[in-house]
């Protein structure tokens, strides 16, 4: 198959759930349908899918290894975080620097799965997804991905 984080694997495919369940059951919108539009250049819309529980939200494009794996671990780290935030015991502008980048992270990964999974016209470029994942493996990746250099800057 062809993992949108990993590429050309011969792992097996998953159902990656764009909402976590914890995130659907948290919120108790496990259940609740959603209807996708497309809107025209005149303003209008128009249905693009049928309606659709928010937990049967899925995205066949992902290995189990990516699923089960390093988004799996984004989720764990970042639930505190996300609980923190909806329940007002952690203010957005108070969040230690590894923090914010783990919800830069997993909002990014949402996003991303979420663009294919609704079959968006133009989806988040996947090259992204990876970059999600090479940070998950090292500091130093997430480092070397930053665009913290001036152009012709070498990294020392």
């Amino acid at each position: 198959m062809n993992c949108l984080s990993c590429g050309n694997t011969s792992a097996t495919r998953s159902g990656e759930h764009v909402f976590a369940q914890w995130l659907l059951d948290y919120l108790h919108a496990l259940k609740t349908p959603i209807t996708h539009f497309r809107y025209q250049a005149d303003g209008t819309s128009t249905p693009h899918r049928d309606q659709i529980a928010l937990d049967s939200l899925r995205l066949k494009r992902i290995c189990e290894p990516c699923n089960n794996g390093w988004m799996s671990r984004l989720e764990d780290h970042t639930k505190a975080i996300l609980v923190g935030l909806m329940e007002r015991t952690l203010a957005l502008d108070a969040l230690a620097d590894e923090q914010r980048r783990l919800l830069a992270r997993w909002a990014g990964k949402t996003a991303i799965i979420e663009s294919y999974a609704v079959g968006a016209e133009k989806p988040i470029d996947a090259q992204l997804l990876g970059y999600r994942r090479d940070g998950d493996q090292t500091s130093d990746v997430r480092r070397s991905r930053r665009s913290d250099l001036r152009p012709g800057q070498k990294r020392t």
